[in-house]
Order: C-alpha cells, then structure tokens, then sequence
C-alpha cells in the first residue's frame, strides 16, 4: 500500500513538473521531499536562488467515510486510506542593499512569479486528478501563502486522495 502512495505523489510530482516547466523562470529544482521543506544552502547551492518545488507525502490515514478519520482498529481494516499530498514551490524573496529597500517592482515580479507558480499547482491537480475532481474521493485545500523565510518565499496546496484498502491493487 504505501508503494501505491509513493506512486501518487511520483505522478503529481511528474504534472506539477510539466507545468513548471512552462514557466519563462522555472524552478531550478523539482523534486519529492519529505518533512518541513525548507531551502537549503551550502556553499556551491543556494535552493531558494534556483527556486524549489516539490511534492511531499504530508501523512495517510484510514477512513471510512471520507475525509473524516476512522477512529478505532478495524480487524478487517478501514474502507480505505486518505492520503495528504503537498504541493509547494519557494523563490527567492526580493531585497534591497543597506541603503534601500526592495522596490515596488521587485515585490510585483516576486508576487506574479507566486501566483504563477500556484497556477502550475492547480493545473498540476488538475491534470493528475482530473478524473477524481467530480467524485468524492479527492479534496483540494486551499493555496497557502509561506511567509517568508531565510530570503525565499512561496505557497503550498494540498490534496488529500482516497485510496481503496487493497494491498495487491
């Protein structure tokens, strides 16, 4: 089972990555993570500077009625399993120099590459889920803003999926 929620999060990483690419300034870096994404930096990579996006399997739970949680063992196991993706993209955020701060136009580009960004994760839900969109078996969470942090900026979406209680499917 979990190999099919690997699966899940490896075909949205792979949409979202098609619509990123569209981009004029995609992200330089497109890939799964795991935990509390943040840029990373060392000395010949600076994350935010080459823009991240990424896909992340958040957490999975059994549901017999879903989204809701099954509460409770079941011996014979959940009617299925609900599992929580993120989507996420980071930039860097504009900036100034000692004497001024960043400019009004540097906050528009920052923020129209943010929404650009987010429309790459709505297409990328889209494409991946399609399908699903009518039926009760998929919610879209609302897009996050992620306040800034060590010069990046960005936002999340996320998507929880229902999955069918079947190890061999």
């Amino acid at each position: 089972m979990p190999e099919r929620f690997f699966k899940l999060a490896s075909d949205l990483l792979d949409c979202f990555r098609v619509y990123l690419l569209e981009q004029a300034n995609p992200p330089g870096i497109i890939a799964l993570r795991s935990g509390e994404v943040s840029a990373q930096i060392s000395t010949t990579m600076d994350e935010c500077r080459c823009g991240l996006a990424w896909v992340r399997i958040v957490r999975f739970y059994p549901t017999d009625t879903f989204p809701e949680e099954a509460e409770g063992w079941q011996p014979c196991g959940p009617a299925g399993w609900a599992v929580v993706l993120e989507m996420g993209a980071l930039r860097c955020a504009p900036v100034g120099d000692a004497q001024n701060l960043p400019t009004e136009e540097g906050w528009r580009a920052a923020i129209e590459q943010q929404m650009k960004d987010a429309a790459a994760m709505r297409r990328a839900v889209d494409c991946c889920f399609g399908t699903l969109i009518e039926s009760e078996t998929l919610l879209v969470g609302a897009w996050e803003e992620r306040p800034p942090e060590g010069m990046c900026m960005g936002g999340t979406v996320q998507v929880t999926v229902l999955v069918d209680n079947c190890d061999e499917c």
